[in-house]
């Protein structure tokens, strides 16, 4: 019975894991995407309207990772701005993976 406990418990946390490393994975993505455009010089309003037509009610987040993707700073070479996607994307998966 202990065995059967143990091997349920070890299920549950495994498929826990498992979820928030997609969903994080997911935000993360969306993240890269949202700094890409960021870095090529899509306007904030049209990143939201985008955001709030996709999500609906559940754009609020994709808008909160929209406003700090807007606080970075734009580059113009492309070095820099794919610097700029990969420390942003790393940094919502972090936040992401620390808030679970």
């Amino acid at each position: 019975m202990r065995k059967l406990i143990l091997f349920v418990s070890l299920s549950i946390v495994s498929v826990f894991a498992q979820a928030q490393n997609d969903l994080c994975k997911g935000l993360s993505d969306n993240a890269g995407f949202i700094m890409e455009k960021r870095q090529d010089g899509t306007a904030a309003s049209i990143l939201i309207e985008s955001a709030e037509e996709v999500y609906g009610d559940q754009a609020e987040l994709t808008i909160k990772i929209i406003s700090l993707a807007f606080e970075e700073p734009r580059y113009s070479n492309e070095y820099d701005k794919r610097q700029a996607v990969e420390e942003f994307t790393s940094m919502v998966y972090i936040g992401c993976y620390e808030a679970f």
